[in-house]
């Protein structure tokens, strides 16, 4: 029963699972635990370099220096996540990268370091680490089969976490282990038991996930599955091992065995299901022989002459939690990387209770009513003197997007992979506009895009257009050249940082404009994200979104206002297309599917008309 909650198990066809995972040919590896001489020889293998730097070793006690003291967090990005299980010959390995992005994540669960070490490779502020992999070490019946050793005390087995840097976090992890100063490692040493059994600081163990009861799919060689595991099990395993560890600067463990590499190394064990440890030795590697020790002989100390132990490490809980101003701030740095996901339960807002949004924290949305957004948009047109001159640069053909139900909108995410185009920008489109800007660049690159509805097509857009409503309003972000990097949901917060394009649209059936606006064939697709929180990928051609804003920013209003939504930040540069645009009818039905974390359907989703801000211009802007 605690295996049917914690495991989601969807088997697939092989070359599904193996799709964006580390190959493996029919031949295996190339290496074996049988010729330990021959990892020498395999092409870029760094196993026989500088001895007193490979792993793995014997810990030994020394205490870490004072200025060695600063503790690793976790932070979960997903409770749940997709992974791949397979058997490479090798190992038993979990892969967590195999799919990509997912909700616009790049991973699940992230390690950083808040402090400067004097072992470290990179800078304090770039200790960022994405979690890719876990593989499992073990020995036959009556063998040990940690790699690492305590005070000369072998384990059972022992469990390797490999973290990627976040630079990396759109390449492979099997591509990413070649290159130094790109991984950080954490070992977590495995007695099969139960853990009052060695008066263990917990009995919690070390979570399975039910794979003693799913890895006789994969006993042969190279076969795997996929399977959605509750990251939170690992998080709990962490937020104890971390309290207590040892640190020091190896290598990997296996070919090619990769220098500079950071471990961490749990200074107690963690008891594990016998029936697991009993699975694990039951795989079989491409000679169909059994998987029986596969360990590494444990290494020369490393260069510097001791390994250390830190104690009292910490861990942070999920995102959200509050927290001090020293740790909020590493959170927020670790936030940056991929897209905001709402929580489980929902964002702490809705549409019903319009109040509560004045209570929440960092909010905006009582202060200053005369800047407030949406607003009705009236007024003459621009003196023929002002240059104001708003414009659009595409910076690729194609960009990859993220697709989401938030349980509010429909989220068109631009910025979730760090994806850069060949000039630099951070967006597939760049707007030009210096409307509230006094000073730096007027450039911002597209980072989303969302809608706002009504029950039907009476009512739906934010904005007004002379005291007309329309059924449905588009809203584009776009984020300042300087918070490049920044994920969007971050930026929002920072007054100045991102600038909004609204444009209202009127179902085709009713006519009235002859600019049409490209769906980009979500309403086909739209049923994929009905559900709260649900999302899928997709690759959108620029060129669509172009000539639509080429069109728009003809004849716009122009204004400073706010977000419409919490935290409602303000000092917001706002243009509002001056006609409506044509939309398909059938997206918008699609779009009155979609359902928020109650499960009933987002009928209403705009904030009420503000009051009118200072000043108002109609401008038009003439190819």
């Amino acid at each position: 029963m605690a295996a049917a909650l914690s495991v989601v198990l969807l088997v697939l066809l092989r070359s599904s699972w193996s799709s964006g995972c580390e190959p493996v040919g029919p031949e295996g590896h190339g290496w074996s635990y049988h010729d330990l001489h021959a990892w020498n020889s395999v092409e870029g293998s760094q196993c026989g370099q500088i001895s007193k730097q490979q792993s793995p070793i014997d810990l030994t006690r020394g205490r870490c220096g004072a200025s060695d003291a600063q503790p690793p967090h976790v932070a979960l990005n997903s409770n749940w996540w997709p992974v791949v299980v397979s058997n490479d010959g090798r190992t038993l390995k979990i892969d967590f990268d195999c799919f990509g992005a997912v909700d616009g994540l790049a991973s699940p669960m992230m390690l950083f370091f808040p402090g400067a070490q004097s072992d470290r490779q990179v800078s304090k502020e770039d200790l960022r680490y994405e979690l890719a992999e876990v593989h499992f070490h073990w020995g036959g019946k009556g063998r040990k089969g940690s790699e690492h050793a305590i005070e000369g005390q072998r384990f059972d087995a022992e469990a390797h976490f490999k973290f990627k840097h976040v630079t990396y976090s759109l390449t492979s992890y099997y591509q990413v282990r070649l290159t130094e100063g790109a991984l950080y490692a954490v070992g977590v040493p495995l007695i099969a038991g139960a853990g009052e059994r060695f008066n263990l600081v917990s009995d919690t163990g070390f979570p399975t996930f039910g794979l003693e009861d799913t890895m006789s799919q994969v006993r042969r060689y190279n076969t795997g599955f996929n399977m959605t595991i509750n990251v939170a099990e690992l998080k709990t395993l962490f937020d104890r091992v971390l309290q207590n560890v040892y640190k020091y600067t190896g290598s990997l463990t296996t070919p090619p065995c990769t220098l500079k590499l950071p471990w961490l190394v749990s200074a107690e064990p963690t008891y594990i299901k016998p029936e697991f440890l009993a699975e694990l030795r039951k795989l079989r590697d491409e000679k169909g022989s059994i998987i029986k020790h596969n360990v590494r002989p444990l290494q020369k100390k490393t260069l510097g002459g001791q390994s250390c132990l830190n104690e009292g490490f910490f861990s942070l809980g999920n995102f959200g939690t509050p927290v001090g101003g020293a740790a909020l701030l590493v959170l927020l740095i670790a936030r940056c990387q991929g897209c905001g996901l709402a929580p489980p339960e929902g964002l702490p807002w809705n549409y019903r209770d319009f109040q509560h949004w004045e209570s929440l924290d960092g909010s905006f949305c009582g202060e200053q009513e005369e800047q407030q957004s949406p607003i009705d948009l009236y007024g003459e047109e621009c003196d023929e003197d002002d240059s104001y001159q708003p414009r659009i640069k595409q910076n690729s053909k194609t960009w990859d997007v993220t697709v989401t139900n938030n349980g509010r909108t429909l989220k068109l995410m631009f910025d979730c992979d760090n994806q850069v185009a060949s000039n630099e920008a951070h967006g597939p489109l760049t707007l030009y506009s210096d409307v509230g800007m006094e000073h730096e660049g007027l450039d911002y690159d597209l980072a989303e895009m969302h809608f706002h509805w009504g029950e039907d097509d009476q009512h739906g857009s934010e904005h007004a257009l002379k005291g007309n409503k329309f059924p449905a309003e588009a809203h584009l972000k776009f984020k300042h050249r300087s918070h490049a990097g920044v994920a969007f949901h971050v930026a929002k917060l920072t007054e100045g940082a991102v600038h909004a394009l609204g444009i209202p649209l009127i179902s085709d059936d009713r006519g009235g404009s002859d600019i049409k606006f490209p769906t980009l064939r979500l309403e086909k697709k739209m049923k994929k994200v009905r559900k709260f929180r649900s999302s899928f990928r997709m690759k959108v051609k620029v060129k669509e979104l172009k000539r639509l804003l080429d069109k728009v920013l003809d004849k716009v209003y122009k204004y400073i206002g706010s977000l419409t939504t919490p935290p409602c930040t303000l000092g917001l540069p706002w243009l509002v297309s001056a006609k409506p645009v044509k939309v398909k009818s059938s997206f918008l039905d699609e779009l009155r599917k979609l359902k928020d974390e109650t499960g009933q359907q987002i009928k209403r989703n705009y904030r009420d008309l503000q009051q009118h801000t200072d000043e108002l211009e109609l401008c038009r802007h003439d190819d």
